[in-house]
């Protein structure tokens, strides 16, 4: 699923980029 991807994503970035 595309939520898949984006959660994967969200976990291999520094959350600072991701809730910016």
């Amino acid at each position: 699923d595309a939520l898949n991807l984006v959660n994967l994503i969200k976990l291999q970035m520094p959350s600072n980029l991701v809730y910016q």
